[in-house]
């Protein structure tokens, strides 16, 4: 009698266990995305690094034409400047202080702009993955989707990570973008 009711005993805790486990199972759903990766291999991600690439050797090459130009005309300067009376020497020299002044704004205001382009980009870019993670998360019933990274996660098993689904889907997605673009 004894031992059927520490079987009966028994088996209620392993039901009771067994329900509570798969309970929480239905519950919770963790999916993980490494924004990363989705930066580097999804289209979208390609398109607006080589956006700011672009922009950045444009702007790159510009400052180095200035460069050049206020080089030679330091150049030009000290070649002439033996010959040059004294007015027309502190001319020149205010008129490439004035120069390089410039080019100092003009670099400045360079990496300012870089540095909004750039922000305006990734925080597009951010919108649309978080657009796309959203959607997947909805469809598939996950509870909490984390970023790899920023999200403190330091171990995710690999049946849990979305981010190839999340790179399909955004690829898909940019191609219905272009493809209308170009209509």
């Amino acid at each position: 009698m004894r031992f059927f009711k520490i079987s009966i005993i028994a088996m209620c805790l392993g039901f009771c266990f067994f329900i509570s486990n798969a309970a929480a199972a239905d519950l919770i759903k963790i999916g993980v995305i490494d924004l990363q990766k989705i930066l580097s291999t999804s289209d979208s991600g390609k398109e607006a690094q080589s956006k700011i690439t672009a922009k950045g050797k444009e702007m790159q090459a510009d400052l180095q034409k200035k460069a050049a130009d206020i080089q030679e005309d330091q150049q030009r300067y000290e070649r002439e400047s033996t010959v040059m009376s004294e007015d027309a020497r502190t001319e020149k020299e205010r008129e490439l202080k004035i120069k390089k002044l410039d080019f100092d704004d003009l670099e400045t205001k360079y990496k300012s702009d870089f540095s909004t382009y750039n922000q305006t980009l990734v925080n597009q870019f951010k919108k649309d993955v978080l657009a796309v993670v959203e959607q997947i998360g909805k469809k598939e019933g996950y509870t909490l989707v984390l970023e790899k990274s920023s999200g403190g996660v330091v171990y995710a098993p690999s049946t849990i990570d979305l981010t190839d689904q999340v790179i399909q889907q955004l690829n898909e997605n940019f191609a219905k973008t272009s493809k209308k673009a170009s209509e």
